[in-house]
């Protein structure tokens, strides 16, 4: 399995998975046109990275803003990782946000709420 690497633009997320280091980081604004062509590949990698079973995950999400869409591809991303928490390898999130945007705080203390494994709300 190769690592994934997409370059940001200003509408779309800085992606950098890496299978060596079972890091994986989105980064940036997400506001793509079609968010679900977008993030297809994205969520595609991820099974193939689930079904891998790594024995240590942590995934970043240091986003400024993003759309609805996009929001619904988060959810999806932090799902497919929570299968890994729940056959006990050990999986983490941290969620940055800017100390002055509490939207984005918020959305992060949400997901911790949904979400079995740990989601680290962090102000950057």
């Amino acid at each position: 399995m190769n690592a994934l690497v997409i370059e940001g633009t200003k509408h779309t997320p800085q992606i950098i998975f890496d299978i060596e280091k079972n890091s994986l980081t989105l980064k940036g604004r997400s506001l793509p046109e079609n968010a679900n062509e977008f993030y297809k590949s994205i969520l595609k990698w991820i099974d193939d990275y689930v079904d891998s079973k790594p024995e240590k995950t942590k995934i970043s999400f240091d986003l400024d803003y993003f759309n609805t869409a996009s929001a619904k591809a988060i959810f999806s991303i932090l799902r497919k990782l929570e299968k890994l928490h729940e056959n006990n390898q050990n999986t983490e999130a941290i969620w940055y946000y800017d100390v002055d945007d509490e939207d984005l705080k918020d959305v992060g203390a949400e997901f911790q709420s949904i979400f079995k494994f740990p989601i680290i709300v962090q102000s950057k």
